[in-house]
């Protein structure tokens, strides 16, 4: 006789938590949590605040790190994941929280964490400047664009790794999400961060990043009629992320100077306009 399961194609559990325990000074957030996920699936993880939902999903995600358990992704065991990880296991993480990009899709957000690897980059946080990369590739300067969901996030797993470290001085350090991924990159070029928020939101992360770190953000006051005008105002448009990369580069030595400030020009960037936040 046919299981009705193993006939409809049913492969068992893809994903399995056992004993997944986290505690913070004080407080008991998971206490042995055991959870079964199978293939075809949908759950819901219900329960008042502070039940330990996200921090659950936060550790599936490889966001956090549990204190003890075993998790089990298609019958790999797991101590703990990190969240690169988790993305090639095929983990993917929406957070509940104002930092996901509102002019993207669910599914393109899903993916933002799916970065490209190599060349100077440019951490995007309010949507895809393809046009700043094109503006680069028309003088010669490749660059890649990269998303970036959460700073916050980055600078969280980053102080728990420092944490870890601290801890573990006779064990080799682990290093950091940020690190490991912009360290190809930052070899290449500068990193220029540009954020609909105030810089202080990118540069969160600055201090472990290798290289050359420019952020731009909108500090200050401004007010336009569309949002394509206030990016020119707080200089966070295409136009300004691309004359900030070969400022940049000019700095560095890797370009000519005067040649770039015509460049910038070119650009219809004004050398004499008033930095938003003193303007």
């Amino acid at each position: 006789m046919t299981d009705t399961k193993e006939a409809a194609g049913y492969r068992g559990d893809i994903l399995e938590a056992r004993g997944i325990t986290k505690r913070y000074p004080g407080v008991l957030a998971l206490d042995a949590v055991d959870f079964d996920l199978r293939r075809g699936e949908v759950q819901a993880l219900v329960g008042q605040n502070g039940a330990g939902k996200s921090t659950f999903v936060e550790i599936v995600a490889g966001s956090l790190r549990p204190d003890s358990g075993v998790i089990e992704l298609d019958g790999r065991s797991f101590a703990s994941l990190d969240p690169s990880r988790s993305i090639e296991l095929g983990i993917q993480t929406v957070h509940q929280e104002n930092q996901l990009v509102d002019e993207l899709t669910v599914a393109e957000n899903i993916y933002l964490y799916a970065l490209p690897r190599s060349g100077a980059g440019l951490l995007d946080y309010g949507g895809c400047f393809s046009r700043a990369q094109e503006l680069l590739a028309e003088r010669g300067v490749s660059a890649d664009v990269w998303s970036a969901t959460s700073y916050s996030r980055l600078r969280m797993q980053a102080l728990d790794v420092e944490h870890r470290n601290t801890l573990h001085p006779h064990e080799a350090p682990e290093e950091p999400e940020v690190t490991r991924l912009l360290r190809d990159a930052a070899a290449a070029g500068p990193i220029v961060a540009a954020s609909d928020w105030i810089r202080a939101v990118p540069d969160q992360v600055a201090r472990w990043v290798p290289g050359t770190w420019v952020s731009l953000g909108t500090d200050g006051f401004g007010r336009s009629d569309s949002r394509e005008a206030l990016r020119r105002f707080f200089e966070v448009d295409a136009e300004h992320v691309a004359a900030a990369t070969l400022s940049t580069l000019a700095r560095r030595g890797d370009l000519d100077g005067p040649a770039t400030m015509q460049e910038i020009c070119d650009l219809g960037v004004d050398p004499a306009a008033p930095f938003s936040l003193t303007a």
